[in-house]
């Protein structure tokens, strides 16, 4: 009896005992308890602590509390050692998530490790730290199969709204853990590498528009350039974070993210205004104001320690202003897709940002795995249309600076051939000659010869084409190589044979001319064409109106006989002088012009200039020159 009631007695207990080590000793999970009362349970760190009234979870991401918590876990593991292991051993840290935190690492009750600080005065650090801890000698009993690593962490509010912990343990010899450690973080970049390279690629990429945008003068590629560059820093920024590379406080990585998180959007919003020219300024400034508010939310929420009850409505309404900027901002693309069909496409692959930004806060989007790195939707719709819009973008720069540089070497030939066309009026015996030609581009549509005649004469033509710009100075030099073939000194006879060349070749255009021709005594002869008439004394001559030349052939133009008398000026100018505007919208005018009829012609120009020159200046002014 005696014996079967030890075995009664003995059973059970050892039942109890066997499910205790089960307990302690269940492969693939951890024990955990939540709030600061974990650290209160006496030698709770060590191997012998009874913890089979503590929560059991299995090996991978911790459970976290509910929120708001005080942001404490208290979690215990049985690490294997190898058989094969000796003294000198170590702890090796296997971060598989990483997030803002603090903790304490401790093997078999002792204290080997600290990351940032815990409460009552916590910081919570961002970097990885250190993962190798040397253990003491004789901490683990020698061919000990395993040991007890305790670990008490605290998660702040940002971490309880939206991470977790994912941290496990081994250990080996020291030597061996390091060379692990090692290989592993090696191997760990090597997988990162080629999705930093990208972002890093895409900066530069920015930095090269931003310089493309110097040489061909285009502002919409410096925008570009801007929103480019800063998405990729913000990317670049988030994913070092996450991976634990930024060895920061979780407050000093806070005051980096908003500034990073508004300016991306910012710029593609201001790029996007411009370039697609909406006329919706309301809108842009509602979309400013949405990114603000998205990201100052956000700072808030990733500042505080605290658990404050608001915070998760604060963070939903952060995420609610991002959903509501992409909707603003897919608006305003859909809208350029319709009114700008040269840049539709432009329109469309831009529109997939705030698409993706939308799908990924309210749904989340898959990530892309590449080995043991990936990149979140997001990230890579932003970097696959920054990488077409940058190509897109350039080929169109490059070939719209390759035309104008083309343009620019016409433009320089017109000049060049104008200036031989239209040039300083040479010496006449008996006359006083001034002459200034200001063209509004590189080459103008005005025009005017001065020609000695037989017996001591002067014949001038004065005139201006419509339009300005290359194709007025090609009208010009046609207008000068048929004058050139004209060989009468009657000023009407000039201005019909000028018209009937003409006709048909302006292209809807017209000239105005004015044909004069001076006898060394005074006495003049005027055929007109539509031109400003000549001024002598500061008032203009009487003469008939008449058609500008080559609108219609078979056009008679009668000429008017005047005297310029010796101690006079006659001024002959283009609608250049008096159509000067300033910045108010004034006009020149006709008061100001005769006011300044007996300035010199470089005088008049200049002030026409001053004013606010639009069109072509020219001023022609003869004087009758002392015996």
């Amino acid at each position: 009896m005696k014996l079967r009631h030890r075995i009664a007695v003995a059973i059970p207990a050892m039942l109890a005992l066997i499910s205790l080590c089960a307990a302690q000793n269940a492969p693939g999970s951890f024990h955990y308890k939540f709030s600061a009362s974990c650290s209160a349970d006496s030698g709770w760190t060590s191997s012998s602590f009874d913890d089979h009234e503590w929560l059991t979870s299995p090996i991978g991401p911790w459970p976290k509390p509910a929120y708001p918590a005080d942001g404490i876990i208290c979690a215990r593991f049985r690490v294997p050692i190898p058989a094969a292991a000796s003294e000198p051993l170590a702890l090796r840290t296997i971060q598989k998530e990483n997030l803002p935190s603090a903790e304490e690492i401790y093997v078999n009750g002792v204290l080997l490790g600290r990351r940032g600080n815990l409460p009552p005065h916590p910081t919570a650090v961002t970097g990885r730290g250190q993962t190798v801890f040397a253990t003491p000698g004789g901490l683990i009993p020698q061919n000990a199969s395993s040991a007890l690593v305790a670990v008490r962490a605290w998660m702040g509010p940002t971490a309880l709204l939206a991470d977790s912990i994912d941290q496990r343990f081994a250990i080996d010899r020291a030597d061996a853990a390091e060379l692990t450690a090692r290989e592993n973080d090696e191997s760990w970049l090597l997988a990162w590498l080629p999705i930093w390279t990208a972002f890093s690629a895409a900066g530069l990429f920015g930095v090269g528009l931003l310089i493309l945008s110097r040489v061909t003068g285009e502002r919409e590629l410096a925008l570009f350039s801007y929103f480019m560059m800063s998405g990729s820093a913000f990317a670049l920024f988030m994913n070092l974070s996450a991976q634990g590379y930024l060895d920061m406080t979780q407050r000093q990585w806070t005051l980096l993210y908003p500034p990073l998180q508004f300016f991306a959007p910012f710029a593609g919003i201001f790029f996007t205004w411009t370039f697609f020219r909406i006329p919706w300024p309301f809108v842009k400034y509602i979309s400013y104001a949405a990114v603000a508010a998205m990201a100052a939310g956000l700072a808030v929420v990733m500042w505080a320690y605290t658990p404050y009850p608001w915070l998760p409505g604060l963070s939903s309404i952060s995420y609610g202003a991002n959903a509501f900027f992409g909707v603003l901002y897919i608006c305003a693309d859909i809208w350029a897709m319709l009114f700008r069909p040269g840049k539709r496409v432009l329109a469309f692959v831009m529109s997939l940002v705030p698409a993706a930004d939308i799908l990924s806060t309210l749904f989340g989007l898959p990530p892309l795995v590449i080995g043991r790195a990936y990149i979140d939707g997001l990230a890579l719709t932003s970097l696959v249309v920054d990488v077409v819009m940058a190509t897109i973008l350039a080929r169109r720069a490059w070939t719209n600076w390759r035309e104008g540089a083309s343009l620019h070497a016409e433009m320089d030939a017109a000049r060049e051939v104008q200036q031989q066309l239209v040039f300083a009026p040479p010496a006449i015996p008996g006359f006083a000659v001034d002459a200034a030609y200001l063209p509004a581009a590189q080459v103008g549509g005005d025009f005017y010869s001065v020609t000695p005649l037989a017996g001591g004469s002067l014949l001038l033509v004065a005139g201006d084409v419509s339009g300005k710009g290359l194709r007025a100075a090609m009208t010009v030099a046609a207008v000068m190589g048929a004058l050139r073939a004209i060989y009468t000194e009657s000023p009407a006879a000039i201005l019909i044979l000028l018209n009937n060349a003409l006709v048909g070749q302006l292209r809807s255009g017209f000239v105005t001319c004015c044909a004069i021709r001076v006898s060394p005594g005074g006495k003049a002869l005027i055929a007109n064409a539509g031109h400003i008439p000549p001024y002598i004394a500061g008032r203009e001559l009487d003469l008939p109106g008449a058609f500008p030349l080559g609108i219609a052939a078979g056009i008679e133009y009668v000429e008017t006989p005047f005297e310029l008398a010796a101690s006079q000026r006659l001024t002959v100018l283009s609608d250049g002088v008096i159509e000067a505007r300033n910045s108010a919208g004034e006009l020149f005018g006709f008061e100001r012009t005769a006011s300044l009829t007996s300035d010199t012609a470089d005088q008049i120009a200049s002030r026409a200039k001053q004013f606010g020159q639009e069109d072509d200046i020219t001023v022609v002014t003869i004087a009758l020159a002392p015996a």
